[in-house]
């Protein structure tokens, strides 16, 4: 629905961040269109954070 609603509105990316040991988060993510950036932000604490991207000038379900 967020990311219908953000494309419905003319944005070009959505940007989400998960710490890299909540794999069910990331899979939740991934199955809503979103990638692995690349950008890591390094917490030797709480765990590392992992930007994702949804790209939404690509059709959805692309």
């Amino acid at each position: 629905a967020v990311v219908d609603a953000a494309r419905a509105t003319g944005r070009a990316r959505l940007w989400s961040t998960v710490r890299r040991w909540n794999s069910a988060s990331v899979r939740v993510l991934e199955k809503a269109g979103f990638t692995d950036s690349g950008r890591v932000t390094p917490d030797p604490v709480d765990g590392d954070t992992v930007w994702m991207v949804c790209d939404l000038r690509e059709p959805a379900g692309a």
